[in-house]
């Protein structure tokens, strides 16, 4: 699993790196035999700016586009058995004076984009190609691998 150090920036699909300055995205996971070969294939990147362009006095200017990392705020899915768990961000003041054992009977749509991104780790690190995570300033490092049986 990734440290939470390693949790910096906003996480974007291949499909959301259009959102943002070029420049300004990294490659974050990938899967493959080596970071050079022509087959690996990039799952996640990193808009590694020190602030959202889109974000504006507290109001995103492409809420209806943003980011699935965005959309499934404050919510995140850990799986727990055959169950999705939500938790909520720490950092959120709209939900800190929730009861700590709160359960929410309403369905919400960040729910649905948090299981989502769930859904595609998920996958990653279930996936029987060597994984890998990306460093700004260490490259490429081999993070973990699935053995299938023969």
């Amino acid at each position: 699993m990734l440290e939470v150090e390693d949790w910096i920036g906003i996480s974007l699909f291949p499909w959301e790196k259009h959102l943002f300055p070029e420049k300004e995205i990294i490659p974050s996971l990938g899967l493959g035999e080596y970071p050079d070969d022509p087959k690996f294939k990039i799952i996640l990147y990193t808009y590694n700016a020190s602030g959202c362009k889109h974000l504006t006095e507290k109001h995103c200017t492409i809420h209806d586009q943003r980011p699935l990392v965005c959309r499934s705020y404050p919510f995140r899915v850990k799986r727990q058995g055959d169950k999705n768990i939500y938790v909520t961000a720490p950092e959120c003041t709209a939900v800190q004076d929730w009861p700590p054992k709160k359960t929410i009977q309403q369905r919400y749509i960040e729910m649905d984009a948090a299981e989502l991104i769930g859904d595609h780790l998920s996958r990653f690190y279930k996936a029987t190609e060597p994984r890998w995570r990306y460093k700004h300033d260490e490259g490429w490092k081999l993070i973990g691998t699935n053995k299938t049986s023969d």
